[in-house]
């Protein structure tokens, strides 16, 4: 009797195949599961939305790149302009709270003993809210008053009254002056004091206040003596109050 031939049917025939595949692969690492009958992981072809959701994420990223130098720009100037604003607060606070001392007007006529001579004596006074330290001061008379010019250097003469509290006072007076020149004040020849005073503020600032006054007769009375303020110069701490009030 002849052999019959086997004919194995196309269905058994794949899944011997894969039988024998995945006796093959289960030796080698990380087999897919397609002998099991899972087919391969195939990407998901990418949707309009995707493609959409793709180019405005490139799009904000250009905004973005655009944006952060205007924003680093932007915050420099703020910097900027905020120590700007600092030191203009630091100057008004100082401006407010520092030392100034000027001459309150009411000059005093002092005479010697024996009528042989006399002193003018000049008061200032402190208006700041601090202390004026190294208080110096000159008071000069004169008859001359193509003479008076404004002293900006402190000469040795000069008086040393150190400390000023706030809203404390001080005098400066004049070397004394011989009697004949007082008389002459009764016949119309006036005296002239003139003088400044320098000292430092707490802020470490330096300040000079100058003053100028002439001592004439009373046109009412001859035996008054009147102190008018002829004008030299101004003085820097007038200048400096004038910024302050702009």
């Amino acid at each position: 009797m002849c052999d019959q031939l086997k004919i194995t049917p196309p269905r058994e025939k794949d899944e011997q195949s894969r039988s024998e595949n995945c006796k093959a692969d289960k030796k080698k690492p990380d087999v897919p599961n397609a002998c099991l009958g899972v087919p391969p992981h195939t990407p998901p072809t990418p949707t309009c939305a995707y493609q959409a959701d793709k180019e405005n994420g490139g799009f904000l990223k250009i905004i973005k790149e655009w944006l952060e130098p205007f924003a680093i720009l932007a915050g420099v100037v703020l910097v900027g302009v905020n120590i700007i604003m600092w030191r203009d607060a630091r100057k008004v606070f100082k401006t407010d709270e520092r030392a100034w001392v000027f001459t309150t007007g009411n000059v005093a006529v002092i005479f010697s003993q024996d009528n042989s001579s006399a002193v003018f004596d000049v008061p200032y006074k402190n208006t700041g809210k601090t202390p004026a330290l190294n208080v110096r001061a000159i008071n000069v008379w004169t008859t001359n008053f193509n003479i008076i010019s404004p002293i900006k250097v402190i000469p040795n003469d000069a008086i040393n009254t150190g400390f000023c509290a706030p809203d404390d006072s001080g005098q400066i007076p004049t070397k004394p002056i011989p009697a004949q020149y007082m008389a002459g004040i009764r016949d119309g020849i006036p005296i002239y004091i003139f003088g400044a005073i320098w000292y430092d503020d707490i802020f470490g600032g330096h300040h000079l206040s100058q003053f100028c006054y002439e001592a004439n007769r009373s046109p009412m009375n001859t035996n008054i003596i009147q102190f008018n303020y002829p004008k030299i110069s101004s003085s820097c701490d007038d200048d400096e109050a004038n910024k302050a009030t702009k």
